[in-house]
C-alpha cells in the first residue's frame, strides 16, 4: 500500500537519498543532496513537499515552489518516484495532493517544467490541466545522460483568471498563440515605460539566460550584438511596445518559443537562439505547433 502525505522533517535524507539513487549527483537542483536546506525551505514554506511511503520507506518526492515575488504562484516540481515502484500512478497522485493543497491555500496559478524526451512526465502535466505556454530548446544538461541536454516544456495551470497581453490584431498572431489566447483570455498590454532596472543575464554552462521588463528597440541592438557561441534564451515582458521589438530580434536570427508566466503573475514572450534542430516527442498539440514554428523560422533565419 502507498501512503501519501506531507513534509516531515524526518524525511530530509531519505529525499536526498532517493534522489541520488535516481540521478546520482546530476539533478539540475543541487539544494536536493541536503538534508538540511531540504528542512529549512519546508520549515519556511518556500518549498511544500509530499512524499509517497512504501510501508516505512520512501518511495517517491514531489513539492510546490513558491515564487519569492508572489507567494500566491508556485512551480510544481521536482517530481521524482522509486524505479522500482513506476508505474503505479505515484506521481500522479503526489501532483494531485499538492494540485488540490494549492487550491485549498487559494493560490492563484501553478506552472510546470515538463522534460521533453519523458512523456509520461507530458501527459501527467496535461492530466491535471496545465496548458502548454512555451518550449526552452537545449535548457540544461540531462540527469540521466550526461553530455547530452534536455528541452523542457512549460505549462501554466490558472487558479485564479491570468489574461494574456493582446499584441496583435485579430488574425495577425501566430497560429500557437491562438489555442492560449483562447485558453487564457486577453487583455491590453500595459503601457511601455522607461525602465531604469537593467536587464537580468545569467549563464547556466552554454546558455546564456537574459530577461528584460518593458524592452525597447535599443535594448534589441544591444541583445543582438551578444556572442552567438551560447544558446541564448530571452524573456521579454509583454507590453504595448514589444511588437516592435520582437521583429529587430527575428531578423538577428532569433524565434518565438512560446510564452511563460512570471512570479509575479506577468507574461514574458520568448525567443532563442542557437538551438540543435533535432525531433523532440511532443504529446500536447501546442507544443508540437510551436516546436514545427521554431524549426520552419530557424530555417528561415539561415537565410537572412
Amino acid at each position: 500500500m502507498i501512503v501519501v502525505r506531507g513534509f516531515e522533517a524526518r524525511d530530509a535524507k531519505p529525499i536526498s537519498g532517493l534522489f541520488t539513487r535516481v540521478y546520482e549527483e546530476r539533478y539540475f537542483y543541487p539544494q536536493i543532496y541536503l538534508p538540511s536546506v531540504i528542512r529549512h525551505y519546508n520549515r519556511t514554506q518556500q518549498w511544500q513537499s509530499v512524499v509517497a511511503l512504501h510501508e516505512e520507506r520512501l518511495v517517491g518526492h514531489a513539492l510546490l515552489w513558491r515564487s519569492p515575488e508572489d507567494a500566491s504562484c508556485a512551480e510544481l516540481a521536482m517530481i521524482v518516484v522509486d524505479p522500482q515502484f513506476r508505474g503505479r500512478g505515484i506521481a500522479g497522485r503526489m501532483s494531485r495532493y499538492l494540485c488540490d493543497h494549492a487550491r485549498r491555500q487559494g493560490m492563484s496559478v501553478l506552472t510546470i517544467k515538463m522534460v521533453a524526451s519523458h512523456l509520461w512526465t507530458q501527459r501527467l502535466g496535461m492530466s491535471l490541466g496545465f496548458q502548454v505556454t512555451g518550449l526552452l530548446l537545449d535548457y540544461v544538461a540531462s540527469g540521466l545522460c550526461p553530455r547530452s541536454r534536455e528541452s523542457a516544456i512549460l505549462g501554466v495551470l490558472p487558479l485564479q483568471p491570468q489574461p494574456i497581453p493582446l499584441l496583435y490584431a485579430d488574425g495577425d498572431q501566430p497560429e500557437w498563440l491562438c489555442a492560449l489566447l483562447e485558453r487564457f483570455g486577453t487583455v491590453a498590454p500595459c503601457r511601455s515605460r522607461h525602465s531604469e532596472e537593467p536587464a537580468r543575464i545569467s549563464i547556466q554552462d552554454n546558455r546564456l539566460d537574459l530577461i528584460l521588463d518593458h524592452p525597447t528597440g535599443a535594448d534589441a541592438l544591444e541583445i543582438i550584438r551578444l556572442s552567438t557561441r551560447r544558446v541564448m534564451h530571452l524573456r521579454l515582458l509583454i507590453d504595448a511596445n514589444l511588437a516592435s521589438v520582437v521583429p529587430v530580434l527575428h531578423r538577428a536570427g532569433f524565434v518565438d518559443t512560446g510564452l511563460a508566466l512570471g512570479g509575479n503573475r506577468q507574461w514574458y514572450w520568448l525567443l532563442q537562439r542557437g538551438f540543435s534542430d533535432h525531433l523532440l516527442h511532443l504529446h500536447c498539440p501546442t507544443a508540437r505547433d510551436l516546436h514545427s514554428g521554431t524549426r520552419k523560422d530557424m530555417a528561415l533565419a539561415q537565410h537572412y
